[in-house]
C-alpha cells in the first residue's frame, strides 16, 4: 500500500529556515525594548561572546544551531554599529544621554565602553579599517564632550 501525501514533501529547509525567522524576532523583539541606539550596540556586542549570550538566554529563544545564531548575531551587529556610525554627532550625544541613567554620572559610564581597552568590543569583527576609525574618532570626540560637560 502507498501513502500519496498532498503538498511538497518537507525536507526539513522550512523548518529550519522558519527557526531563523522566529530567533531573528527575538533578537528584535529584544532590541525594540531598549530606549536608544548604543545600549542597542552595546547588547549586540554583548552576545557575541558566548558567555555573555547565555546570560542573555532568557531574552532571546535560542531555536537555531549554534552556526546559525551566530551568524544573525553578527549580522544585526554589523548593522547596529553602521547605524550609529552613520548618525551625526549631536544624534550620538542626544543617544548616549539616553543610554546613562540620571542618577549615574556620563563620564564614567562612558569611559566604561569608549576608552581604547574596552571600545573594540564594540566594533563587529571584519570591520574594514575606515569604520574601525571612524569608530574610534567619534569615541574620542565624545568622550573629551562628556568630560568637559562635567558630572552627569
Amino acid at each position: 500500500m502507498q501513502i500519496i501525501l498532498q503538498g511538497e514533501p518537507s525536507d526539513g529547509a522550512h523548518d529550519r529556515k522558519q527557526s531563523v525567522e522566529e530567533f531573528m524576532g527575538a533578537v528584535r523583539e529584544a532590541l525594540l525594548g531598549l530606549p536608544c541606539q548604543f545600549e542597542c550596540l552595546v547588547f549586540m556586542a554583548s552576545l557575541q561572546n558566548p558567555d555573555a549570550r547565555r546570560r542573555f538566554c532568557h531574552t532571546l529563544k535560542f531555536h537555531c544551531d549554534s552556526e546559525t545564531v551566530d551568524l544573525v548575531l553578527h549580522k544585526k551587529h554589523r548593522e547596529i554599529f553602521e547605524e550609529w556610525l552613520s548618525l551625526p554627532l549631536e544624534d550620538k550625544v542626544a543617544d548616549l544621554q539616553a543610554y546613562v541613567p540620571r542618577s549615574a554620572r556620563m563620564t564614567s559610564i562612558l569611559s566604561g565602553w569608549l576608552i581604547p581597552e574596552r571600545r573594540d568590543c564594540l566594533v563587529p569583527r571584519d570591520t574594514v579599517a575606515p569604520a574601525k576609525r571612524l569608530f574610534d574618532s567619534d569615541a574620542e570626540v565624545l568622550l573629551i564632550i562628556f568630560d568637559s560637560k562635567g558630572p552627569r
